[in-house]
């Protein structure tokens, strides 16, 4: 698979038309913000201790150094330690959330995690920490949890991806510190807007996360997840590429399905993703941008659902169209959105 979303075509010569014809390592990551839900904790989170005691391991009487082994590796499960950093942080093995932060607020929940707001109390630097709402009892579990902050290890720093810094393990539960983002996330301004992006707004985002997904594929990770929820936004009103917790690094792992709302087609047909998945969700996120709905999940007729409103520029609609192509080979990459959109004059 080319994880490097590369086409025969040049950038700079890109023909959007061609849809339309049917032709420890410490890891430095930006912060998330899962949609806020009402009510703060009154006090700071505390890992939650299991009340139930461990299975008895079923084992032949004469192998006893059997039992004292799996009791081990159960204990390292529970053990309090750190598991992954990036090259921004170096910190010792031992790593805890009351030790090193000040809790602060929460500020998003989601199905499987809680973000919190905290503060460095060495620094006094913010930060976002994710604690996953669930106790792991395998390695398994574990490594489920560790794969997010593990597909962003590789990557460099960039400005328009969150950066994260270490994920480590507590009482059974999965920590991750990040950067913060403190305007929350892109759902949450679309759902505050009256009336959809205008569009030199829209080519700026375009434009922002182009950059973000062109990263990433150069570095060979797909993301797999592109949704505005997973869009954070910085002080500075910049856009970051977050939440890299269904990400997979080119057949490293089985990957599994995103939102369905915005999940490339060839994706339901269970074929192997390709940056080209990224750019089909991207697509129908820039779709909502302009036309202030989200891509129908019936899947109608892609004649249909590439409809764009009268008022907005040919340019846009064209690119629209091409990024929601039902031929991921007919896609244009996310250089190639890159180039084109500079080409436009009203940029």
């Amino acid at each position: 698979m080319n994880c490097q979303g590369e086409s025969k075509t040049r950038s700079g010569d890109l023909d959007l038309d061609r849809g339309e014809r049917g032709g420890e390592v410490e890891v430095k990551v930006g912060a998330v913000s899962p949609p806020v839900e009402d009510g703060d904790f009154e006090s700071p989170p505390t890992t939650p201790r299991s009340t139930t005691s461990c299975s008895p391991f079923l084992e032949c009487p004469s192998t006893p150094l059997l039992k004292r082994k799996q009791l081990s590796r159960q204990q390292s499960l529970r053990d309090t330690k750190l598991l992954l950093t990036t090259h921004l942080k170096r910190t010792a093995s031992i790593f805890m959330f009351d030790k090193h932060f000040e809790y602060l607020r929460e500020i998003g929940r989601g199905s499987f995690s809680t973000v919190y707001e905290a503060r460095d109390r060495k620094g006094g630097a913010l930060c976002a920490v994710k604690m996953s709402k669930r106790e792991f009892f395998s390695r398994v579990d574990r490594d489920r949890y560790m794969r997010e902050i593990q597909s962003v290890s590789c990557l460099p720093e960039h400005p328009n991806v969150v950066n994260y810094f270490r994920g480590w393990q507590q009482d059974s539960h999965f920590y991750i510190q990040m950067e913060l983002c403190e305007a929350g996330n892109l759902r949450m301004l679309l759902d505050a807007l009256k009336e959809p992006l205008d569009e030199h707004q829209v080519w700026e985002y375009i434009g922002q996360l182009a950059s973000a997904l062109s990263h990433i594929h150069k570095h060979g990770v797909l993301h797999l997840d592109i949704k505005p929820e997973n869009i954070f936004i910085d002080g500075q009103g910049n856009l970051k590429l977050g939440d890299f917790g269904l990400a997979v690094p080119c057949n490293m792992w089985d990957w599994e399905e995103g939102d369905g709302g915005y999940l490339a087609p060839e994706l339901l047909q269970e074929e192997e993703p390709s940056p080209m998945a990224d750019i089909y969700s991207f697509g129908a996120m820039v779709y909502e941008w302009v036309t202030g709905l989200q891509l129908p999940r019936s899947r109608p007729a892609w004649e249909d659902i590439t409809r764009m409103p009268s008022w907005r520029s040919e340019a846009l609609c064209k690119l629209v169209r091409a990024m929601l192509n039902p031929d991921p080979l007919k896609r244009p990459s996310a250089e190639q959105i890159i180039s084109y959109r500079k080409n436009q004059p009203a940029v």
